[in-house]
């Protein structure tokens, strides 16, 4: 016969006990909500670090001479590699100047806090305020110098032109002039034969020359009479019907 096995003659291989992690051990694994804090401020610093020396490297040196380790030198780097660590490629370093530094993507900013108010709402004081901020381009040569060379070499990658113009600085232009025609008509100001979207792309095409004249060719000095343009929208130029 069998020899009849007892339970306790039964060896149970009990599964090793593990050492468990105490509190103050992942406390210390995870970085806290300062030290986070401090990374990302610190993240921030060394990428508006390195718009400003670009910025200053394209305007100085033309596009040729803006190499990731002229940039670096000049924004305090030891390696052109920590670029790359805070932007894509070239043309993104590119985008993200012209988005920084283009002088109405601050003021759209302001604009989308405005509260359009019925009562004191002044069309023609809004649409001075935003000929203002375009015409600020001509105050700062290096900034002219800087986007002169960054839309040069636009001609040969379109992708960098496009995706500046296209979709964020014209598009915001646009869609804020719509929004103040959009009131204007609501009000009883303007015509609504012609849509908002439609007078929005005509107003802002008023003031394409200036950023053209003053960017691309170099005429710093040129300018434009911002009263007499938005006169002429407003009222027309035709001293009777032809």
């Amino acid at each position: 016969m069998g020899k009849i096995l007892r339970r306790k003659d039964i060896q149970i291989d009990e599964e090793p006990t593990r050492p468990k992690k105490s509190k103050a051990t992942d406390t210390a694994l995870k970085p806290s909500s300062c030290e986070k804090k401090n990374r990302a401020e610190l993240a921030s610093k060394r990428k508006e670090q390195i718009l400003e020396a670009a910025l200053r490297v394209f305007a100085r040196s033309g596009s040729k001479q803006a190499t990731n380790q002229a940039i670096a030198k000049e924004a305090g780097f030891s390696s052109p590699a920590l670029i790359y660590h805070y932007f894509t490629d070239r043309q993104d370093l590119l985008v993200q100047v012209v988005r920084r530094f283009h002088p109405i993507v601050h003021f759209l900013e302001e604009a989308e806090r405005q509260n359009l108010d019925d009562i004191s709402f002044n069309l023609r004081h809004y649409l001075r305020k935003l000929a203002e901020a375009l015409s600020t381009i001509n105050q700062d040569r290096e900034k002219c110098a800087c986007f002169r060379v960054i839309f040069g070499e636009s001609l040969s990658h379109s992708s960098i032109l496009d995706k500046v113009m296209e979709d964020d600085i014209t598009n915001q232009i646009v869609g804020y002039l719509n929004k103040l025609f959009t009131k204007a008509q609501e009000l009883g100001i303007i015509r609504r034969d012609y849509s908002a979207m439609q007078l929005a792309y005509s107003f802002s095409g008023l003031f394409s020359v200036q950023f053209i004249h003053v960017c691309l060719l170099n005429q710093v000095d040129f300018k434009l009479d911002m009263d007499m343009q938005i006169d002429c929208f407003l009222n027309g130029a035709l001293a009777k019907d032809v």
